[in-house]
């Protein structure tokens, strides 16, 4: 830890991710019912730096009138910083399915440049029925960061508890095979904490590679399906029983060195009013941070 410092520039900044604020489930359309302007405002205002945009919502966004100049003014004018954009379902399949991934690809490269992403995020076959072997997983995911490199694009691997890119070893392991540079992993404390990831493990990787980091809370015990339990009841970061602030301490004292996002999927963040939304999870975040940078720098 020599040397290290904790808790400088844009390590500790704080991303608001998409659905945090959204007021709205994944299963429902994924886009948005409150205004654009309202929503980056309420970031901004709760000490925000950044945000997330969804493909869905900017596809409603686009199609209610708004121009790219106007979305890119708001963002700006509310010292959102750190963009990120997501998210990529279906970019390993063939058929209708794969076709629309390929739209959504595209859309999602020119959001990036439009609005100056540090980078795209996607997951694995949320669906639980891919039967491709991991090879040609790893062959299609080349092909994808070949075309995302060349949009200027750096991808995210999210790990995502139920999929068959499930578990940090899978991410790594998608990531390092396929020999792309300009893909790292994207960590979302409740994915890691339902496949039981023990944070030490994180030591062992290269702390470039970490592209993302999503911080939320896990519920002592599952309520429904996994999924259900992903985007109905996930707690806010030090609520649960994940050790959010030891996941990122960890993650700080390896030498972290991008900023952090909140994702904050359930029922009980969807109904708060749109201040509030954003006000108690970004205090809820911030003061998981706080605790993490103290012990940081006891055990520097």
């Amino acid at each position: 830890m020599a040397g290290r410092r904790i808790g400088t520039g844009s390590v500790t900044d704080l991303i608001a991710s998409y659905y945090t604020t959204a007021g709205v489930s994944p299963t429902a359309g994924g886009y948005s019912p409150r205004p654009f302007a309202e929503r980056v405002e309420a970031c901004a205002k709760a000490g925000y730096k950044g945000i997330g945009l969804h493909v869905r919502d900017y596809r409603a966004l686009r199609e209610k009138g708004h121009s790219d100049a106007d979305l890119a003014a708001i963002l700006r004018d509310n010292g959102m910083v750190h963009i990120e954009v997501e998210f990529l379902l279906n970019w390993f399949a063939d058929g209708a399915a794969g076709e629309q991934s390929r739209r959504d690809e595209d859309t999602l490269y020119h959001m990036a440049s439009t609005f100056g992403a540090r980078v795209m995020f996607l997951g694995g076959d949320l669906a639980e029925s891919n039967a491709m072997p991991f090879e040609e997983m790893t062959r299609r995911f080349s092909e994808l960061a070949g075309r995302a490199a060349s949009a200027g694009v750096r991808l995210g691997v999210e790990p995502c508890a139920w999929t068959n890119i499930g578990s940090l070893d899978d991410a790594l392991r998608l990531v390092q095979s396929s020999g792309a540079s300009n893909a790292g992993l994207f960590l979302d404390v409740w994915h890691l904490a339902r496949r039981d990831l023990d944070y030490e493990r994180l030591r062992e990787i290269d702390p470039t590679m970490v592209f993302g980091v999503q911080l939320d809370d896990v519920a002592p015990e599952m309520q429904g399906t996994i999924a259900q339990d992903c985007l109905d009841n996930r707690l806010l970061p030090g609520e649960g029983t994940a050790d959010t602030a030891r996941f990122v301490q960890t993650l700080l004292e390896i030498g972290l060195t991008c900023p952090m996002s909140v994702e904050i999927i359930s029922d009980a963040q969807r109904a708060l009013p749109l201040a509030e939304a954003a006000r108690v999870s970004f205090e809820a975040a911030r003061a998981v941070v706080e605790e993490a940078e103290r012990a940081a720098a006891a055990e520097a």
